[in-house]
Protein backbone atom coordinates (compact mmCIF):
# COMPACT_ATOMS: atom_id res chain seq x y z
CA UNK A 1 0.00 0.00 0.00
CA UNK A 2 0.90 3.74 -0.79
CA UNK A 3 -0.25 6.84 0.17
CA UNK A 4 -1.60 9.04 -2.01
CA UNK A 5 -2.05 12.77 -2.07
CA UNK A 6 -5.28 14.74 -3.70
CA UNK A 7 -5.52 17.93 -5.09
CA UNK A 8 -8.89 19.90 -6.49
CA UNK A 9 -9.16 20.31 -10.72
CA UNK A 10 -9.35 23.95 -9.95
CA UNK A 11 -6.31 26.45 -11.15
CA UNK A 12 -5.35 26.79 -7.24
CA UNK A 13 -4.95 22.39 -6.77
CA UNK A 14 -5.56 23.01 -3.15
CA UNK A 15 -4.96 20.37 -1.43
CA UNK A 16 -8.43 17.93 -0.76
CA UNK A 17 -6.71 14.88 1.43
CA UNK A 18 -5.36 11.78 1.31
CA UNK A 19 -6.13 7.61 0.83
CA UNK A 20 -4.24 4.14 0.56
CA UNK A 21 -3.94 2.93 -2.74
CA UNK A 22 -2.38 -0.51 -3.52
CA UNK A 23 1.58 -0.32 -4.79
CA UNK A 24 0.65 -0.90 -8.43
CA UNK A 25 -2.21 2.14 -8.68
CA UNK A 26 -1.75 4.46 -11.68
CA UNK A 27 -1.51 8.23 -10.76
CA UNK A 28 -4.85 9.81 -11.74
CA UNK A 29 -5.37 13.43 -12.31
CA UNK A 30 -5.32 15.61 -9.11
CA UNK A 31 -3.31 12.74 -7.35
CA UNK A 32 0.35 12.92 -6.69
CA UNK A 33 2.98 10.91 -4.18
CA UNK A 34 4.46 14.47 -2.99
CA UNK A 35 3.66 14.89 0.57
CA UNK A 36 2.29 18.53 1.41
CA UNK A 37 4.13 20.65 4.13
CA UNK A 38 2.54 20.00 7.27
CA UNK A 39 -0.07 22.83 8.87
CA UNK A 40 0.41 25.40 5.88
CA UNK A 41 -2.02 26.29 3.01
CA UNK A 42 -1.10 23.75 0.12
CA UNK A 43 -1.47 24.24 -3.33
CA UNK A 44 0.19 21.79 -6.47
CA UNK A 45 2.04 23.29 -8.86
CA UNK A 46 2.79 19.99 -10.41
CA UNK A 47 6.29 19.51 -9.00
CA UNK A 48 5.82 20.43 -5.14
CA UNK A 49 3.26 21.48 -2.66
CA UNK A 50 3.60 25.33 -2.34
CA UNK A 51 1.63 27.72 0.23
CA UNK A 52 0.93 30.49 -1.57
CA UNK A 53 -0.64 31.45 -5.29
CA UNK A 54 0.07 33.92 -7.86
CA UNK A 55 -2.07 35.94 -10.40
CA UNK A 56 -1.56 34.72 -14.09
CA UNK A 57 -2.91 36.42 -16.56
CA UNK A 58 -4.10 34.63 -19.89
CA UNK A 59 -4.26 36.41 -23.09
CA UNK A 60 -5.21 36.41 -26.90
CA UNK A 61 -3.27 35.41 -29.77
CA UNK A 62 -2.83 39.66 -30.27
CA UNK A 63 -1.43 39.53 -26.59
CA UNK A 64 -4.44 41.47 -24.87
CA UNK A 65 -5.96 40.36 -21.52
CA UNK A 66 -8.34 37.56 -21.60
CA UNK A 67 -8.78 35.80 -18.07
CA UNK A 68 -7.01 36.69 -14.51
CA UNK A 69 -6.31 33.16 -12.55
CA UNK A 70 -4.94 32.00 -9.53
CA UNK A 71 -2.45 29.77 -9.61
CA UNK A 72 0.09 27.96 -7.41
CA UNK A 73 3.68 29.41 -7.21
CA UNK A 74 6.35 28.07 -9.65
CA UNK A 75 3.43 26.87 -11.82
CA UNK A 76 4.79 26.18 -15.50
CA UNK A 77 2.81 28.82 -17.79
CA UNK A 78 1.34 28.08 -21.33
CA UNK A 79 2.20 30.07 -24.07
CA UNK A 80 -1.00 32.08 -23.43
CA UNK A 81 -0.24 32.94 -20.24
CA UNK A 82 1.63 35.65 -18.43
CA UNK A 83 2.60 36.92 -14.90
CA UNK A 84 2.99 40.95 -15.92
CA UNK A 85 -0.36 42.23 -16.29
CA UNK A 86 -1.22 42.75 -20.30
CA UNK A 87 -3.01 45.20 -21.51
CA UNK A 88 -7.09 45.09 -22.37
CA UNK A 89 -8.49 44.97 -25.49
CA UNK A 90 -8.98 48.68 -26.72
CA UNK A 91 -13.04 49.44 -26.48
CA UNK A 92 -14.20 50.23 -29.65
CA UNK A 93 -14.68 53.85 -30.17
CA UNK A 94 -18.62 55.06 -29.94
CA UNK A 95 -17.81 57.92 -33.07
CA UNK A 96 -18.84 56.14 -35.73
CA UNK A 97 -16.09 55.64 -38.69
CA UNK A 98 -16.21 58.34 -41.89
CA UNK A 99 -17.64 55.93 -44.34
CA UNK A 100 -21.26 55.24 -41.42
CA UNK A 101 -21.29 59.22 -40.67
CA UNK A 102 -21.51 59.66 -44.81
CA UNK A 103 -24.12 56.77 -44.85
CA UNK A 104 -25.83 58.03 -41.88
CA UNK A 105 -26.37 61.82 -43.70
CA UNK A 106 -27.29 59.96 -47.20
CA UNK A 107 -30.02 58.04 -45.19
CA UNK A 108 -31.31 61.30 -43.47
CA UNK A 109 -31.68 63.42 -47.09
CA UNK A 110 -33.03 60.04 -48.36
CA UNK A 111 -35.49 60.38 -45.40
CA UNK A 112 -36.29 64.44 -46.21
CA UNK A 113 -36.59 63.37 -50.08
CA UNK A 114 -39.15 61.11 -49.33
CA UNK A 115 -41.23 62.86 -47.32
CA UNK A 116 -40.87 66.36 -49.63
CA UNK A 117 -41.90 63.81 -52.18
CA UNK A 118 -44.95 62.56 -50.12
CA UNK A 119 -46.07 66.18 -49.56
CA UNK A 120 -45.84 66.95 -52.94
CA UNK A 121 -48.10 63.58 -54.25
CA UNK A 122 -50.40 65.02 -51.40
CA UNK A 123 -50.68 68.53 -52.99
CA UNK A 124 -50.61 67.43 -56.58
CA UNK A 125 -54.00 64.86 -55.66
CA UNK A 126 -55.27 68.03 -53.55
CA UNK A 127 -54.84 70.14 -56.99
CA UNK A 128 -56.43 67.37 -59.39
CA UNK A 129 -59.58 67.12 -57.04
CA UNK A 130 -59.60 71.03 -56.74
CA UNK A 131 -59.60 70.80 -61.03
CA UNK A 132 -61.91 68.36 -60.99
CA UNK A 133 -64.56 70.41 -59.20
CA UNK A 134 -63.74 73.47 -61.25
CA UNK A 135 -64.20 71.73 -64.05
CA UNK A 136 -67.74 69.83 -63.10
CA UNK A 137 -69.22 73.73 -61.90
CA UNK A 138 -68.05 75.08 -65.32
CA UNK A 139 -70.39 72.19 -67.27
CA UNK A 140 -73.20 72.86 -64.64
CA UNK A 141 -73.03 76.49 -65.41
CA UNK A 142 -72.98 75.58 -69.00
CA UNK A 143 -75.94 73.85 -68.48
CA UNK A 144 -77.60 76.52 -66.72
CA UNK A 145 -76.40 78.69 -69.60
CA UNK A 146 -77.89 76.88 -72.46
CA UNK A 147 -81.55 76.41 -70.24
CA UNK A 148 -81.62 79.90 -69.77
CA UNK A 149 -81.06 80.34 -73.54
CA UNK A 150 -83.72 77.92 -74.45
CA UNK A 151 -86.18 79.56 -72.24
CA UNK A 152 -85.97 82.83 -73.79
Amino acid sequence: MKLVYMYDDTPEHGFTGRKYVSDDHQLQAGETLVEPAKDKENFFNGNEWVAETITVYQVDSDGFLVAAVQRPNGTQLDDDERLDKPASRPVASKQPSPERQMIMQQQAQLAQLNQAKSQLESLAMKQQTALTQTQQLLMQQQLQLARLKGSK
